[in-house]
C-alpha cells in the first residue's frame, strides 16, 4: 500500500465521528428553513420544516347502531381523506345475540387528521376520544447529520479508491465503502420511517353495537330452556334407575320367592303355636 493511501485511511479512522455528528446536528438545527417560491403549489402532505416534527396517533371508541354499516362508512371516510385502512378486526356476529365489536386502524395524512376524526365521530355516540403526539424533531436532525457525514466519508473513500494503484489497496478501500453504504442504507431507512410517521397519522377506531332491547327476553328464554333440559335429564335418570332396579329384582326373583315362602311358612307356624297355647290354657 502506498504512503498516500495509508495516510488517507488513517485520517479517516482517527477522525471523531461523534464530534462531526454533533456539529452537523447543530448546523441543521440552526440553519434557516428554506422557503418555497411564492408561485410554488402547496403540497397537502407537506409538513413545514420550521414546525416541530410530530408523529400523531388517535383513538376513538364509538357506540353505533350497526357495526357493519359503520365499517363501510369508515372505509368511505378513509378514501375521501386520501388515506387507507391498515387492518380490520371484525368479531361481530348478527346471530349471537351479544354485543358486536370491530376494530379498524386507519392511516391518513397528518393535516387531515382532525377532519377525519370529525367525520368518524358523526357515525355514533362517542365513548372515548384521544390524540397523542410524539416530537421526533431531534431524532430527524440527528439522523440527517449522521447520514450527511457518512456520505462525505463515502465520497472520500471513493476518491482514495481512484488514486490507489495496487489490488490490495483497492480491495481494502472497497470493503470500507461497502460498510459505509450499509450504514447509509440503514440510517436512511430509519429517517424515512420517521418522516412517514410525521406525514401520516394512524387512527384506531373501536366500534361497539348498542345493546339490543331483546337482551332480557333472550335471558329469560335461555333460563327456561336450561330448566327444561335439567328437568328432562332428571326424569330420564330416575326412569333409568327404576328400570335397572326392576332388572335386578327380576334376576334375583327365585331367591326372593324362597325368602318370601320361608317367611310365610314361619308366620303360619307361629300362628298355630299361639292357637295351640290358647286352647291348652282354656
Amino acid at each position: 500500500m502506498d504512503r498516500s493511501t495509508t495516510e488517507s485511511l488513517e485520517s479517516l479512522s482517527n477522525s471523531a465521528p461523534g464530534r462531526e455528528v454533533a456539529q452537523g446536528s447543530a448546523e441543521v438545527a440552526t440553519a434557516p428553513s428554506a422557503e418555497p417560491p411564492p408561485d410554488a403549489p402547496a403540497d397537502p402532505q407537506a409538513v413545514p420544516a420550521s414546525l416541530p416534527q410530530l408523529a400523531k396517533q388517535a383513538s376513538v371508541t364509538l357506540q353505533v347502531d350497526s357495526v357493519t354499516d359503520a365499517i363501510d362508512a369508515i372505509a368511505a371516510i378513509a378514501r375521501t381523506q386520501q388515506g387507507d385502512i391498515l387492518n380490520l378486526d371484525d368479531s361481530s356476529s348478527d346471530s349471537s345475540g351479544l354485543q358486536q365489536q370491530a376494530i379498524a386502524r386507519l392511516r391518513v395524512p397528518q393535516n387531515r387528521l382532525e377532519p377525519t376524526l370529525d367525520e368518524i365521530t358523526k357515525l355514533g355516540r362517542v365513548q372515548q376520544r384521544q390524540i397523542t403526539a410524539e416530537d421526533v424533531s431531534t431524532q430527524l436532525v440527528d439522523l440527517d447529520a449522521r447520514l450527511r457525514n457518512l456520505r462525505k466519508t463515502e465520497a472520500m473513500l471513493l476518491g482514495i479508491m481512484e488514486r490507489s494503484g495496487s489490488v490490495g489497496d483497492v480491495l481494502q478501500v472497497a470493503q470500507e465503502v461497502s460498510q459505509v453504504r450499509a450504514s447509509v442504507e440503514q440510517i436512511d431507512a430509519q429517517r424515512q420511517q420517521l418522516r412517514n410517521r410525521v406525514s401520516y397519522s394512524t387512527v384506531t377506531v373501536v366500534l361497539e353495537s348498542a345493546i339490543a332491547n331483546t337482551t332480557a327476553p333472550l335471558a329469560i328464554r335461555n333460563e327456561l330452556g336450561n330448566s327444561w333440559q335439567r328437568a328432562t335429564l332428571s326424569f330420564r335418570n330416575v326412569s333409568v334407575g327404576f328400570m335397572k332396579l326392576g332388572l335386578w329384582l327380576l334376576v334375583y326373583s327365585p331367591y326372593l320367592a324362597i325368602v318370601l315362602l320361608c317367611g310365610v311358612g314361619g308366620y303360619q307356624l307361629r300362628r298355630r303355636a299361639v292357637r295351640q297355647s290358647s286352647s291348652d290354657a282354656s
